[in-house]
């Protein structure tokens, strides 16, 4: 395994997250990539007459939130274990690439613009984090049970340390 694809999101646990594929990506001889997927939501229908903000700037604002987010996590990975190297798949029309190719924000939904970034990027491996979520979420589905469904790759799942 030469790449590990890290997709965080803004929970406190993408710390945690990081710092075990950083020792994961030790332990195989890997380079890691980090992502944000970026899911803007689809505009309400508006009654005749009423403002609507477009959903475009607001999109803007989310990538570069997320591109800040992801830059201080960065600090978290050495150097030597940045995975900067270019995409040889097909990779989405519009990524956003920062830090030389170490990070990537990307807009759409969740589970299936991280497999297009893997896809994109030869990734051997996805490391995602694990929330704690209650009955109910588990009952409708949870983010990370949809990033593994849709895989067409391993997956390794972070699962944070129970708060006291």
């Amino acid at each position: 395994m030469k790449h590990i694809l890290v997709a965080v999101d803004s929970a406190e646990d993408s710390r945690f997250v990081v710092e075990q594929a950083v020792l994961l990506a030790r332990v195989l001889g890997a380079k890691m990539r980090l992502m944000n997927a970026v899911n803007v939501p689809a505009p309400m229908p508006a009654p005749p007459g009423a403002f609507v903000v477009p959903v475009v700037p607001m999109a803007g604002e989310l990538i570069a939130g997320a591109a800040e987010s992801l830059k201080k996590l960065l600090e978290l990975v050495p150097p030597e274990l940045r995975d900067t190297s270019q995409a040889v798949g097909d990779a989405p029309a519009t990524p956003h690439v920062f830090e030389g190719g170490a990070l990537v924000v990307e807009v759409g939904r969740i589970a299936e613009t991280i497999r297009s970034i893997a896809n994109a990027f030869d990734t051997d491996v996805v490391v995602i984090g694990a929330h704690h979520h209650n009955v109910l979420a588990r009952a409708l589905g949870t983010k990370a049970a949809r990033i593994i469904d849709t895989m067409d790759r391993s997956v390794f799942v972070v699962r944070p340390p129970a708060q006291a």
